[in-house]
Protein backbone atom coordinates (compact mmCIF):
# COMPACT_ATOMS: atom_id res chain seq x y z
CA UNK A 1 0.00 0.00 0.00
CA UNK A 2 2.48 3.09 0.99
CA UNK A 3 4.59 1.60 -2.31
CA UNK A 4 1.65 2.33 -4.60
CA UNK A 5 1.36 5.50 -2.83
CA UNK A 6 4.42 6.55 -2.68
CA UNK A 7 4.35 5.72 -7.32
CA UNK A 8 1.53 8.06 -7.66
CA UNK A 9 3.05 11.37 -7.68
CA UNK A 10 0.30 13.34 -6.74
CA UNK A 11 -0.45 11.34 -3.54
CA UNK A 12 3.26 11.55 -2.82
CA UNK A 13 3.30 14.95 -2.99
CA UNK A 14 0.48 15.33 -0.67
CA UNK A 15 2.14 12.87 1.52
CA UNK A 16 5.00 14.86 1.51
CA UNK A 17 3.02 18.37 2.72
CA UNK A 18 0.89 16.69 5.12
CA UNK A 19 3.86 14.76 7.24
CA UNK A 20 5.00 18.47 7.83
CA UNK A 21 1.66 19.63 9.05
CA UNK A 22 1.33 16.46 11.14
CA UNK A 23 4.17 17.41 13.20
CA UNK A 24 3.06 21.05 13.11
CA UNK A 25 -0.55 20.15 14.20
CA UNK A 26 0.82 17.63 16.88
CA UNK A 27 2.70 20.50 18.48
CA UNK A 28 -0.42 22.73 18.72
CA UNK A 29 -2.59 19.88 20.28
CA UNK A 30 -0.05 18.62 22.45
CA UNK A 31 0.50 22.14 23.81
CA UNK A 32 -3.47 22.79 24.14
CA UNK A 33 -3.90 21.55 27.41
CA UNK A 34 -0.85 23.53 28.66
CA UNK A 35 -2.05 26.50 27.55
CA UNK A 36 -5.91 26.19 28.82
CA UNK A 37 -4.36 26.13 32.12
CA UNK A 38 -1.98 29.02 31.38
CA UNK A 39 -4.05 31.09 30.06
CA UNK A 40 -8.04 32.80 30.44
CA UNK A 41 -11.22 31.34 28.00
CA UNK A 42 -11.55 35.33 27.92
CA UNK A 43 -7.33 35.26 26.60
CA UNK A 44 -8.35 32.85 23.78
CA UNK A 45 -11.46 35.23 22.68
CA UNK A 46 -9.31 38.09 22.81
CA UNK A 47 -6.74 36.11 20.29
CA UNK A 48 -9.96 35.28 18.41
CA UNK A 49 -11.10 38.65 17.70
CA UNK A 50 -7.00 39.47 16.76
CA UNK A 51 -7.05 36.91 14.94
CA UNK A 52 -10.17 37.69 12.74
CA UNK A 53 -8.76 41.19 12.31
CA UNK A 54 -5.37 39.92 11.09
CA UNK A 55 -7.02 37.45 8.77
CA UNK A 56 -8.89 40.33 6.92
CA UNK A 57 -5.16 42.54 6.71
CA UNK A 58 -3.73 39.48 5.82
CA UNK A 59 -5.24 39.26 2.52
CA UNK A 60 -5.23 42.63 1.91
CA UNK A 61 -1.19 42.55 1.94
CA UNK A 62 -0.96 40.87 -1.21
CA UNK A 63 -4.33 41.36 -2.74
CA UNK A 64 -4.02 38.05 -3.40
CA UNK A 65 -1.58 38.42 -6.22
CA UNK A 66 0.45 35.25 -4.81
CA UNK A 67 -2.70 33.08 -6.33
CA UNK A 68 -1.30 34.12 -9.50
CA UNK A 69 1.73 32.59 -9.25
CA UNK A 70 1.11 29.12 -10.11
CA UNK A 71 -0.58 30.10 -13.49
CA UNK A 72 2.00 31.63 -16.43
CA UNK A 73 3.33 29.07 -18.42
CA UNK A 74 6.61 31.06 -18.30
CA UNK A 75 8.65 31.14 -15.21
CA UNK A 76 9.95 34.90 -15.74
CA UNK A 77 6.60 35.62 -15.62
CA UNK A 78 5.94 34.11 -12.67
CA UNK A 79 9.36 35.36 -10.92
CA UNK A 80 8.08 38.82 -11.28
CA UNK A 81 4.44 38.40 -9.79
CA UNK A 82 6.62 36.75 -7.50
CA UNK A 83 8.83 40.74 -6.43
CA UNK A 84 5.24 42.00 -7.26
CA UNK A 85 3.52 40.75 -4.22
CA UNK A 86 7.01 41.27 -1.88
CA UNK A 87 6.58 44.95 -3.26
CA UNK A 88 3.15 45.38 -2.47
CA UNK A 89 3.46 43.95 1.08
CA UNK A 90 5.73 45.83 1.86
CA UNK A 91 3.85 49.11 1.25
CA UNK A 92 0.62 47.90 2.33
CA UNK A 93 1.99 46.89 6.04
CA UNK A 94 3.97 50.17 6.34
CA UNK A 95 0.55 51.51 5.53
CA UNK A 96 -1.34 50.34 8.34
CA UNK A 97 1.32 50.90 10.97
CA UNK A 98 0.68 54.26 10.17
CA UNK A 99 -3.40 54.16 10.21
CA UNK A 100 -2.90 52.54 13.88
CA UNK A 101 -0.85 55.19 14.67
CA UNK A 102 -3.14 57.83 13.87
CA UNK A 103 -6.15 56.02 14.42
CA UNK A 104 -5.47 53.18 16.68
CA UNK A 105 -7.66 54.64 19.93
CA UNK A 106 -10.50 55.78 16.92
CA UNK A 107 -10.99 52.20 15.82
CA UNK A 108 -11.00 51.10 18.89
CA UNK A 109 -13.94 52.81 20.58
CA UNK A 110 -16.11 52.85 16.82
CA UNK A 111 -15.78 49.13 17.13
CA UNK A 112 -15.76 48.15 20.65
CA UNK A 113 -12.45 46.40 20.52
CA UNK A 114 -11.38 47.34 23.49
CA UNK A 115 -10.12 43.51 24.25
CA UNK A 116 -7.24 43.97 21.83
CA UNK A 117 -6.38 47.79 22.37
CA UNK A 118 -2.49 47.08 23.75
CA UNK A 119 -1.78 44.60 20.76
CA UNK A 120 -3.07 46.61 17.82
CA UNK A 121 1.00 47.31 16.86
CA UNK A 122 1.42 43.41 16.75
CA UNK A 123 -1.48 43.55 13.80
CA UNK A 124 0.95 44.52 10.79
CA UNK A 125 3.59 42.50 12.09
CA UNK A 126 1.36 39.66 11.57
CA UNK A 127 0.08 40.98 7.98
CA UNK A 128 3.65 41.56 6.80
CA UNK A 129 5.05 37.88 8.35
CA UNK A 130 2.17 35.88 6.68
CA UNK A 131 1.38 37.60 3.30
CA UNK A 132 5.33 36.94 2.33
CA UNK A 133 4.73 33.74 3.92
CA UNK A 134 1.66 32.85 1.55
CA UNK A 135 3.65 34.33 -1.16
CA UNK A 136 6.83 32.10 -0.75
CA UNK A 137 4.12 28.92 -0.26
CA UNK A 138 2.84 29.35 -3.66
CA UNK A 139 6.23 30.22 -5.12
CA UNK A 140 6.80 26.93 -3.44
CA UNK A 141 3.83 25.06 -4.78
CA UNK A 142 5.08 25.95 -8.51
CA UNK A 143 7.77 24.28 -8.48
CA UNK A 144 6.74 21.39 -6.53
CA UNK A 145 9.00 22.20 -3.73
CA UNK A 146 6.73 20.97 -0.85
CA UNK A 147 9.42 19.86 1.29
CA UNK A 148 10.41 23.08 2.26
CA UNK A 149 6.76 23.81 3.32
CA UNK A 150 6.28 21.11 5.51
CA UNK A 151 9.73 22.45 7.42
CA UNK A 152 8.48 25.86 7.76
CA UNK A 153 5.48 24.98 9.12
CA UNK A 154 6.72 22.82 11.82
CA UNK A 155 9.52 25.86 12.42
CA UNK A 156 6.08 28.54 12.24
CA UNK A 157 4.44 25.71 14.99
CA UNK A 158 7.11 25.02 17.43
CA UNK A 159 7.69 29.07 17.43
CA UNK A 160 4.09 29.73 18.18
CA UNK A 161 4.28 27.32 20.92
CA UNK A 162 7.44 27.61 22.53
CA UNK A 163 6.81 31.37 22.96
CA UNK A 164 3.02 31.45 23.88
CA UNK A 165 4.30 28.53 26.39
CA UNK A 166 7.39 30.39 27.76
CA UNK A 167 5.57 33.95 28.31
CA UNK A 168 2.66 31.97 29.93
CA UNK A 169 5.09 30.73 32.90
CA UNK A 170 6.56 34.21 33.03
CA UNK A 171 2.98 35.16 34.17
CA UNK A 172 2.54 37.57 31.34
CA UNK A 173 -1.47 36.89 30.71
CA UNK A 174 -2.94 37.24 27.81
CA UNK A 175 0.05 39.07 26.01
CA UNK A 176 1.74 35.65 25.27
CA UNK A 177 -1.12 34.23 23.25
CA UNK A 178 -0.67 37.50 21.12
CA UNK A 179 3.29 37.47 20.88
CA UNK A 180 3.96 33.89 20.73
CA UNK A 181 1.02 33.93 17.47
CA UNK A 182 3.14 36.61 15.76
CA UNK A 183 6.83 35.20 16.57
CA UNK A 184 5.71 31.32 14.94
CA UNK A 185 4.33 33.46 11.90
CA UNK A 186 7.80 35.73 11.68
CA UNK A 187 9.59 32.41 11.86
CA UNK A 188 7.83 30.38 9.51
CA UNK A 189 8.27 33.06 7.13
CA UNK A 190 11.82 33.50 7.63
CA UNK A 191 12.65 30.04 7.55
CA UNK A 192 10.74 29.68 4.05
CA UNK A 193 12.62 32.20 2.46
CA UNK A 194 16.68 31.21 3.31
CA UNK A 195 14.95 28.08 1.81
CA UNK A 196 13.38 29.67 -1.43
CA UNK A 197 16.52 31.81 -1.66
CA UNK A 198 19.13 29.36 -1.28
CA UNK A 199 17.68 27.42 -4.05
CA UNK A 200 15.97 29.44 -6.39
CA UNK A 201 17.72 32.78 -5.17
CA UNK A 202 19.91 32.59 -8.41
CA UNK A 203 17.05 32.37 -11.17
CA UNK A 204 14.78 35.07 -9.39
CA UNK A 205 18.28 37.71 -9.36
CA UNK A 206 18.23 36.82 -12.90
CA UNK A 207 14.80 36.69 -14.35
CA UNK A 208 13.18 40.11 -12.41
CA UNK A 209 12.28 43.41 -14.22
CA UNK A 210 10.61 46.02 -11.98
CA UNK A 211 9.29 47.70 -15.18
CA UNK A 212 7.11 44.50 -15.91
CA UNK A 213 5.40 44.44 -13.10
CA UNK A 214 2.71 47.46 -13.87
CA UNK A 215 1.75 45.42 -16.97
CA UNK A 216 1.55 42.81 -14.12
CA UNK A 217 -1.07 44.50 -11.77
CA UNK A 218 -3.26 44.97 -14.46
CA UNK A 219 -3.05 41.09 -16.43
CA UNK A 220 -4.09 39.53 -13.33
CA UNK A 221 -6.15 42.40 -11.89
CA UNK A 222 -8.70 39.67 -11.54
CA UNK A 223 -7.07 38.67 -8.10
CA UNK A 224 -7.17 42.11 -6.52
CA UNK A 225 -10.29 42.88 -7.48
CA UNK A 226 -12.54 39.93 -7.39
CA UNK A 227 -10.29 37.24 -5.33
CA UNK A 228 -9.14 39.75 -2.90
CA UNK A 229 -12.40 41.32 -2.31
CA UNK A 230 -13.66 37.52 -1.52
CA UNK A 231 -11.52 36.38 0.63
CA UNK A 232 -12.00 39.40 2.48
CA UNK A 233 -15.78 38.85 2.96
CA UNK A 234 -15.00 35.66 3.40
CA UNK A 235 -12.67 36.54 6.42
CA UNK A 236 -15.28 39.01 8.12
CA UNK A 237 -17.94 36.17 7.57
CA UNK A 238 -15.55 33.27 9.25
CA UNK A 239 -15.33 36.64 11.94
CA UNK A 240 -18.92 37.35 12.60
CA UNK A 241 -19.10 34.74 15.23
CA UNK A 242 -16.47 36.00 17.58
CA UNK A 243 -17.27 39.46 17.08
CA UNK A 244 -21.01 39.35 18.02
CA UNK A 245 -20.67 36.90 20.19
CA UNK A 246 -18.59 39.38 22.24
CA UNK A 247 -21.02 41.84 22.02
CA UNK A 248 -24.21 39.89 22.94
CA UNK A 249 -22.77 37.76 25.36
CA UNK A 250 -19.28 37.87 26.80
CA UNK A 251 -15.51 37.18 26.56
CA UNK A 252 -15.43 34.02 28.00
CA UNK A 253 -18.11 32.21 25.39
CA UNK A 254 -15.92 34.04 22.69
CA UNK A 255 -12.96 31.98 24.09
CA UNK A 256 -14.78 28.64 24.15
CA UNK A 257 -16.01 28.94 21.07
CA UNK A 258 -12.53 30.30 19.58
CA UNK A 259 -10.91 26.86 21.06
CA UNK A 260 -13.71 24.65 20.37
CA UNK A 261 -13.17 25.88 16.32
CA UNK A 262 -9.55 26.22 16.59
CA UNK A 263 -8.82 22.78 17.53
CA UNK A 264 -11.58 21.24 14.79
CA UNK A 265 -10.26 23.26 12.38
CA UNK A 266 -6.76 21.26 12.36
CA UNK A 267 -7.64 18.08 10.93
CA UNK A 268 -9.33 20.84 8.37
CA UNK A 269 -5.37 22.06 7.88
CA UNK A 270 -3.92 19.11 8.21
CA UNK A 271 -5.53 17.62 5.36
CA UNK A 272 -7.45 20.42 3.42
CA UNK A 273 -4.21 22.66 2.96
CA UNK A 274 -2.08 20.13 2.17
CA UNK A 275 -4.44 18.80 -0.64
CA UNK A 276 -5.08 22.31 -2.09
CA UNK A 277 -1.25 23.15 -2.89
CA UNK A 278 -0.94 19.56 -4.81
CA UNK A 279 -4.24 19.99 -6.66
CA UNK A 280 -3.97 23.76 -7.70
CA UNK A 281 -0.85 22.99 -9.73
CA UNK A 282 -2.31 19.80 -11.12
CA UNK A 283 -5.73 21.33 -11.97
CA UNK A 284 -4.29 24.16 -13.46
CA UNK A 285 -2.16 21.96 -15.82
CA UNK A 286 -5.04 19.84 -16.52
CA UNK A 287 -6.84 23.22 -17.74
CA UNK A 288 -3.89 24.02 -19.81
CA UNK A 289 -4.19 20.92 -21.53
CA UNK A 290 -8.06 21.15 -21.99
CA UNK A 291 -8.25 17.92 -20.35
CA UNK A 292 -12.05 16.93 -18.89
CA UNK A 293 -11.93 18.76 -15.66
CA UNK A 294 -15.63 18.02 -14.46
CA UNK A 295 -13.76 14.20 -14.07
CA UNK A 296 -10.78 15.57 -12.21
CA UNK A 297 -13.15 18.01 -9.70
CA UNK A 298 -15.83 15.36 -9.01
CA UNK A 299 -12.66 12.48 -8.23
CA UNK A 300 -11.10 15.27 -6.10
CA UNK A 301 -14.44 16.54 -4.34
CA UNK A 302 -15.90 12.55 -3.42
CA UNK A 303 -12.69 12.19 -2.15
CA UNK A 304 -12.88 14.94 0.40
CA UNK A 305 -15.78 13.79 1.37
CA UNK A 306 -15.13 10.08 2.21
CA UNK A 307 -12.17 11.19 4.24
CA UNK A 308 -14.25 13.60 6.02
CA UNK A 309 -17.47 11.56 7.03
CA UNK A 310 -16.58 9.51 10.03
CA UNK A 311 -14.13 12.19 11.71
CA UNK A 312 -17.57 14.18 11.16
CA UNK A 313 -19.50 11.69 13.19
CA UNK A 314 -17.32 11.37 15.85
CA UNK A 315 -17.07 14.84 16.80
CA UNK A 316 -20.39 15.34 16.43
CA UNK A 317 -21.31 12.64 19.12
CA UNK A 318 -17.94 12.86 21.46
CA UNK A 319 -16.36 16.47 21.03
CA UNK A 320 -18.29 18.04 24.17
CA UNK A 321 -16.58 14.97 26.62
CA UNK A 322 -13.24 14.66 24.35
CA UNK A 323 -12.54 18.34 25.85
CA UNK A 324 -13.66 18.10 29.40
CA UNK A 325 -10.96 15.33 29.58
CA UNK A 326 -8.09 16.68 27.19
CA UNK A 327 -8.49 20.70 28.21
CA UNK A 328 -9.38 20.18 31.72
CA UNK A 329 -12.63 21.11 34.16
CA UNK A 330 -14.90 23.91 32.41
CA UNK A 331 -14.08 23.20 28.56
CA UNK A 332 -16.73 21.27 27.72
CA UNK A 333 -18.66 23.85 26.68
CA UNK A 334 -15.94 24.07 23.41
CA UNK A 335 -16.54 21.27 22.79
CA UNK A 336 -20.25 21.72 22.46
CA UNK A 337 -19.20 24.29 20.16
CA UNK A 338 -17.47 22.26 18.05
CA UNK A 339 -19.97 19.46 17.45
CA UNK A 340 -22.83 22.69 15.89
CA UNK A 341 -19.63 23.56 13.93
CA UNK A 342 -19.21 20.26 11.73
CA UNK A 343 -21.89 20.75 9.68
CA UNK A 344 -20.41 24.03 7.81
CA UNK A 345 -17.25 22.69 8.43
CA UNK A 346 -17.33 19.35 6.83
CA UNK A 347 -18.77 20.90 3.49
CA UNK A 348 -16.42 23.60 3.30
CA UNK A 349 -13.90 21.25 3.67
CA UNK A 350 -14.55 19.45 0.77
CA UNK A 351 -15.76 22.72 -1.23
CA UNK A 352 -11.87 23.19 -1.71
CA UNK A 353 -11.68 21.61 -5.04
CA UNK A 354 -14.23 23.89 -6.57
CA UNK A 355 -12.63 26.59 -4.89
CA UNK A 356 -9.66 25.49 -6.97
CA UNK A 357 -11.46 25.74 -10.31
CA UNK A 358 -12.79 28.95 -9.51
CA UNK A 359 -8.89 30.40 -9.53
CA UNK A 360 -7.99 28.49 -12.30
CA UNK A 361 -10.96 29.47 -14.74
CA UNK A 362 -11.05 32.93 -13.75
CA UNK A 363 -14.37 32.64 -12.25
CA UNK A 364 -13.46 35.07 -9.19
CA UNK A 365 -16.46 38.05 -10.42
CA UNK A 366 -19.12 35.04 -9.34
CA UNK A 367 -17.36 33.65 -6.32
CA UNK A 368 -17.79 37.48 -5.21
CA UNK A 369 -20.88 37.72 -5.23
CA UNK A 370 -21.27 33.96 -4.16
CA UNK A 371 -19.54 35.46 -0.56
CA UNK A 372 -21.40 38.56 -0.38
CA UNK A 373 -24.48 37.01 -0.44
CA UNK A 374 -23.47 34.33 2.02
CA UNK A 375 -21.68 37.16 4.31
CA UNK A 376 -25.42 39.21 3.96
CA UNK A 377 -27.31 35.94 5.27
CA UNK A 378 -24.61 34.99 7.75
CA UNK A 379 -24.80 38.41 9.72
CA UNK A 380 -28.56 38.58 9.86
CA UNK A 381 -28.69 34.88 10.80
CA UNK A 382 -26.51 35.10 13.54
CA UNK A 383 -27.92 38.92 14.53
CA UNK A 384 -31.16 38.20 14.96
CA UNK A 385 -30.68 34.70 16.76
CA UNK A 386 -27.86 36.40 18.97
CA UNK A 387 -30.96 38.71 20.37
CA UNK A 388 -33.26 36.11 20.74
CA UNK A 389 -31.09 32.40 21.52
CA UNK A 390 -28.12 30.82 23.27
CA UNK A 391 -25.34 30.88 21.70
CA UNK A 392 -25.04 27.63 20.98
CA UNK A 393 -28.62 27.53 19.15
CA UNK A 394 -27.08 30.74 17.51
CA UNK A 395 -23.72 29.19 16.40
CA UNK A 396 -26.14 26.13 15.20
CA UNK A 397 -27.65 28.20 12.97
CA UNK A 398 -24.67 29.93 11.81
CA UNK A 399 -23.32 26.51 10.79
CA UNK A 400 -26.64 25.50 9.01
CA UNK A 401 -26.25 28.24 7.04
CA UNK A 402 -22.44 27.68 6.11
CA UNK A 403 -22.86 23.96 5.51
CA UNK A 404 -26.07 24.93 2.29
CA UNK A 405 -24.23 27.86 0.56
CA UNK A 406 -20.70 25.46 0.94
CA UNK A 407 -23.05 22.28 -0.87
CA UNK A 408 -24.65 24.89 -3.14
CA UNK A 409 -21.37 26.31 -4.55
CA UNK A 410 -19.57 22.54 -5.06
CA UNK A 411 -22.70 21.57 -7.19
CA UNK A 412 -22.42 25.00 -8.99
CA UNK A 413 -19.31 24.48 -10.24
CA UNK A 414 -19.46 20.76 -10.75
CA UNK A 415 -22.36 21.69 -13.31
CA UNK A 416 -20.29 24.79 -14.95
CA UNK A 417 -17.22 22.36 -15.40
CA UNK A 418 -19.23 19.61 -16.83
CA UNK A 419 -20.08 22.26 -19.36
CA UNK A 420 -16.49 23.29 -20.37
Amino acid sequence: MVKLIFKNKFMRNLSLLMSGTVVAQLLTVGVTPILTRLYSPDAFGALAIFSSIAGVLIILSTCRYEMAIVLPKEERVAINILGLCFSICVITCMVYYLLILLFGKNIVSVFEITEIKDVLWILPLSALAMGLYNTLNYWSTRNKQFKRVSISRVTQAGGVTATQIGLGVGKVNGLGLFIGTVTGQMIGSLVLALQVWKSDGIRIKRNLNVRSWLKLLFEYKDFPLYSSTQAMINAASISIPPLLLGIFYNATTVGYYALGIKLIQLPIALIGDAFNQVFFPKFSDHANKNDDLYKELKKATLLLALIAFLPAVGIILFSPIIFEFFLGTGWGNAGVFSSLLVVWLYFSFINRPAVVAIQVLRKQKYFLYYEIFLFITRFIVLFVSAQHLNAFESIGLYSIVGGIFNLSLILIVLKTTKKL
